[in-house]
Parts: structure tokens; sequence; C-alpha cells
């Protein structure tokens, strides 16, 4: 479920979660049950619907604290936080992410770390706590190359490239955006593709190049 919803597939990956979600329920393994709430949350986060996100979110976290599998305790923290910040809630939404950050370090999930970094670094950044931002992606770029993990090099590629436009270093931003495109090394993920096109788009914009900004516009759609 969570694949198809990375490649962009919402109802795909609804339809899979629900079905998760009934098995888990009727075999009563809490860990599924708690995995399968979360992804629907993924889901209603995607399409924009952030009631119906919190919802479940706060479902997948009611199972932890049953004592049924923590194992998604960080994740849940994570895009509870994302939420909360889609709400303008960032001082809330920081807290929760620094506790998920050490929940992923306890259960040794490396890549959950790195994305959580990633998102925390956004947080930091629109705080205004920039002597933290620099740190936290390069934290998280140490554990995506130390997994190989080419799409995590990606997201902090896009996360530097914006921080770098919101200095006004144009040039730099532009590179790391080039940089995160070779990291992906023709994985199909279209949100991330589509991000760093817009980004691009921008930069090209800031740089006084209309028209090759309009080009990668179009792209990015």
């Amino acid at each position: 479920a969570q694949i198809e919803l990375d490649l962009g597939h919402p109802g795909q990956a609804d339809e899979l979660a629900q079905g998760a979600l009934d098995i888990g329920r009727r075999k009563r393994f809490g860990n599924v049950i708690a995995a399968s709430y979360n992804t629907l949350g993924n889901v209603a986060l995607y399409r924009g619907e952030m009631k119906e996100a919190e919802k479940h979110y706060r479902k997948s976290s009611g199972v932890e604290r049953r004592g049924r599998g923590n194992e998604d305790k960080a994740a849940v923290l994570n895009n509870l936080a994302n939420v909360m910040a889609a709400r303008g809630e960032l001082a809330g939404a920081r807290e929760l992410l620094v506790e998920a950050v050490e929940a992923s370090r306890v259960t040794g999930r490396m890549t959950q770390e790195g994305g959580i970094l990633v998102t925390l670094a956004g947080i930091e950044h629109q705080l205004g706590h920039d002597a933290a931002v620099d740190p936290l992606l390069d934290d998280a770029l140490e554990v995506f190359r130390r997994l190989e993990l080419d799409r995590g090099e990606a997201e902090v590629r896009l996360q530097q490239a914006r921080v770098a436009r919101s200095r006004h270093q144009i040039k730099g931003a532009l590179e790391l955006v080039e940089l995160g495109r070779l990291a992906l090394r023709g994985l199909t993920l279209p949100r991330i593709v589509a991000e760093l096109d817009l980004l691009e788009a921008e930069l090209l914009l800031d740089d006084g190049d209309p028209v090759a900004a309009g080009h990668r516009a179009l792209a990015a759609r």
C-alpha cells in the first residue's frame, strides 16, 4: 500500500491498507492494525484530508498505547507532526519529531531515522532555527549513504535546495537539485521528480530565465 502511494496511486493504496486492516482485526495482530491505520493516514494526508489523516494516526497511536507492538511509534509521531505542521502548529510538530527521532533510534530503524531528520530540518527552518538545519540534513545524508538508499539522498538534496533558495543561493540550489536527480538514477518516483522539477522552475524564474522555468514547470505537471 505504501509503495502504491509513493507511486502516486492513492486509490490502490487505500484499498490495500483497508484489506490489511481487515486481516489485522480478524487475526488480532496489533502491529498490522497499527501499521494499517498509519498507512490510511498517509493516504488521507496525500489527498489533503487533514482531519481524516489525524484520525487514522491517532487510532494507530492508540493501538501502540495498548501494548500491541511499538514498531511504528516513530512513524506515527512523524505523521502526526506533519498534520500539526500543516495546521501551522510548528512548535508542537517539532516536539513530536524530536521524540520520533529517538524512537527510531531505539528500534534501530535507520531509514526511518533519516526521513524524520529531513522532516525535522524543514520544521527547524520554518521556525527560523537556521543553525540546526544543516547538521540535521548532514546527519540524514550520512544515514542514507550508509544504507545506499538513493531515494533518501534525493529527499535530502531536495530539502537542501529549498533551504539554499531561501538563503538566496540560487546557483547552489540548482546544483543541489541536479544532485537530487543524480541520486534517483532513473528510479520511478513521480512525486520526488515532480517536486524537483517544480523547485527548479522556481529557481530558474528567480534567476531571470522565465522560458526555461516554463519548460521545467510543464515537466512537473
